[in-house]
């Protein structure tokens, strides 16, 4: 089980996820978590179908009781930072981005540049090529005194 931070509190044990909702003051399942497009965000509309549901947020019963002894149970102040551990998704030019949707505007390379921007991160590049037929010299080209 590991606790992330981003903006908001995430929990994944074994394949389930889970956000912490600090109005309902437990933690709720979601299906999702990933790029939307402009910022990082959860997917939980598989819980939320039914406002007149007894389970409404949670599904089932077994799932509340589970967000129950979760609550009690994770301690909400150790955590780690890196949302991409999270993401179950494919990979955008350089690295592995989870998309909320799988529509085609939010996998472009405007849509990369955000994502980078937004989580305060450069691209990852290989070196320019070196050109090896160059002969590099010290002192602008006059011999060394050793």
């Amino acid at each position: 089980m590991i606790v992330i931070k981003h903006e908001e509190l995430y929990c994944k044990l074994e394949f389930q996820l889970f956000i912490w909702d600090s109005s309902w003051e437990m933690w709720r399942p979601i299906t999702k978590v990933g790029w939307s497009g402009t910022k990082i965000t959860y997917d939980d509309k598989k819980y939320k179908k039914d406002i007149f549901d007894p389970w409404y947020g949670f599904g089932s019963s077994e799932m509340k009781e589970l967000c129950k002894k979760l609550t009690t149970f994770i301690d909400r102040s150790k955590y780690q930072e890196n949302i991409e551990s999270l993401f179950e998704g494919e990979f955008l030019y350089d690295r592995k981005i989870g998309f909320l949707e799988s529509c085609s505007p939010i996998k472009t390379k405007e849509s990369w540049h955000k994502y980078l921007k937004y989580m305060n991160q450069k691209s990852k590049t290989l070196r320019k090529f070196v050109d090896n037929k160059k002969t590099l010299r010290n002192n602008n080209g006059r011999k060394s005194i050793n």
